[in-house]
C-alpha cells in the first residue's frame, strides 16, 4: 500500500475572511464564485482549521482508515466499550449477590421470629410446670436417660428377667425404683460403650 500523503485537493474560503476582501475586488471575485456554485455538485464538508486541537488527531484517523488500521479513536472506543461491558457484568453480579444475601437475611429473620415464638411458648410451658429455666438441661438429661430405661424395660418386660427380690410392680417404693434404674443403667452401659470390663 502506498504511503499516506496529505494532498491539497480543495479551495476553502472562510466567509468572515471574504468580508475582509476590499470592496473593489468583491465584485470581480465573490460574485462570479457564487454564480459558479450553481454549476458545481452539491457537497458538504467538515473543515478543521490547523490551529484547532482536533486537526492532527483527525489527520491520523484518516491515515489509519486509508491504511485499513484501527485508529486511536477506534482503539479507545473499543476499550471503553469493553470496560462498560465488564462494569455492567460486575454490577449485575453484585445486584444478584445482594438479592441472594437479602433472601438469606429474610429467611434468617423468619427463622429467628419462629425461634422467638417457640422460646416464648417454652418459657410459658416451663413456668406452668414450675420448672426454672436453669434446670432445663438437667431435666432434659434425666428425661433422655429415663427414655432409654423405658426402652430397656420394654425389651425385657417379663418380671422374671429381673433378679429377685421382685418389686411390687403396681406401687414400687422409692428404693425399688432406684434399684430398677440401677439395673437398667448397668444393662445399658455395655450398649453405650461405657461399661466396665
Amino acid at each position: 500500500m502506498s504511503e499516506f500523503k496529505r494532498e491539497n485537493r480543495y479551495i476553502v474560503m472562510k466567509r468572515s475572511d471574504l468580508e475582509k476582501v476590499p470592496t473593489s475586488y468583491r465584485g470581480a471575485l465573490v460574485n462570479p464564485m457564487l454564480v459558479l456554485l450553481d454549476h458545481l455538485p452539491k457537497r458538504e464538508f467538515l473543515v478543521i482549521e490547523s490551529d484547532w486541537p482536533e486537526y492532527e488527531p483527525v489527520w491520523k484517523m484518516l491515515q489509519h482508515r486509508v491504511a485499513g488500521e484501527p485508529s486511536e479513536f477506534d482503539r479507545v472506543t473499543a476499550e471503553r466499550d469493553s470496560q462498560i461491558t465488564a462494569l455492567k457484568a460486575g454490577i449485575e453480579y453484585a445486584v444478584r449477590k445482594c438479592q441472594e444475601l437479602q433472601a438469606l437475611l429474610t429467611a434468617a429473620d423468619e427463622e429467628n421470629d419462629a425461634l422467638k415464638g417457640l422460646a416464648v411458648k417454652q418459657a410459658a410451658l416451663l413456668d406452668e410446670l414450675g420448672i426454672p429455666l436453669d434446670e432445663v438441661d438437667d431435666l432434659f438429661g434425666e428425661t433422655l436417660k429415663n427414655a432409654k430405661r423405658y426402652e430397656y424395660v420394654r425389651s425385657v418386660m417379663a418380671v422374671e428377667n429381673f433378679p429377685a427380690p421382685h418389686p411390687a410392680w403396681s406401687e414400687p417404693s422409692e428404693v425399688e425404683s432406684k434399684r430398677i434404674d440401677d439395673l437398667c443403667d448397668a444393662a445399658l452401659k455395655p450398649a453405650e460403650g461405657g461399661g466396665d470390663e
